[in-house]
C-alpha cells in the first residue's frame, strides 16, 4: 500500500491546560487533525485489529484501554471491590499508581513496532505502520507562527491503534 506524503501529513494545535503556563509546550493538551484518508485507513486497521487479530491473540483482562464494554469507571468499580474484599478479610490493601508522563508523546517507533509485532500483527500492516510513524510530517502553531518537522518520537494521539500499541498491553 502506497500512501502519498501528503497523506500523512498531520496539524497540530492544543488547548492551554488549567493553571500552566502559555508560553511552555507541556501547557497545552495536544490536538492532532490529520487527514481523512489517515482517518479512514486507521478505522479498517482498527476493524482488523479488533476482528482479526485480537481474536487470537487477546489483550490482558485486566487492561480496560482499547476494550469494549470496559471504561475507566469499570476499571475503578473494580478497585473499590477488591480493597472492600481486602478489608472484609481483615487484610492490608496496598496501592501503587504509575502515571506515566508524556506516554504518548515520548514513545519511540521502535518500541511501538516491537509491541505490533510481539501482538502478530501481519508484515504489511506492521510495515505501513512504520511508514506512517517515519514518514508522517507534523505542523504546529502558536501566536502566529507555524513550524512544519517531522516528528522522531511520539505516535498520533488518541488514535484507536495509537491506544493498543502505545497504551499499556
Amino acid at each position: 500500500m502506497v500512501i502519498h506524503a501528503s497523506g500523512l501529513d498531520e496539524s497540530k494545535g492544543g488547548i492551554a491546560k488549567v493553571g500552566k503556563q502559555n508560553l511552555q509546550p507541556g501547557s497545552y493538551r495536544p490536538i492532532s487533525l490529520t487527514s481523512f484518508l489517515l482517518k479512514i485507513l486507521e478505522k479498517v486497521l482498527d476493524g482488523h485489529i479488533r476482528g482479526r487479530i485480537l481474536t487470537s491473540n487477546p489483550l490482558n483482562v485486566r487492561q480496560y484501554a482499547y476494550q469494549q464494554g470496559k471504561s475507566t469507571e469499570l476499571s475503578l468499580n473494580n478497585l473499590v471491590g477488591e480493597i472492600k474484599n481486602t478489608f472484609n478479610r481483615k487484610e492490608i490493601a496496598v496501592g501503587i499508581f504509575l502515571d506515566i508522563e508524556g506516554e504518548f508523546n515520548n514513545v519511540t517507533p521502535q518500541s511501538l513496532l516491537g509491541a505490533v509485532k510481539a501482538r502478530g500483527v501481519e508484515a504489511t500492516i506492521t510495515e505501513w505502520i512504520e511508514q506512517m510513524l517515519k514518514n508522517r510530517i507534523a505542523t504546529t502553531s502558536l501566536s502566529g507562527e507555524s513550524v512544519r518537522f517531522v516528528p522522531g518520537r511520539g505516535c498520533p494521539h488518541k488514535e484507536e491503534f495509537s491506544l493498543l500499541f502505545c497504551g499499556p498491553c
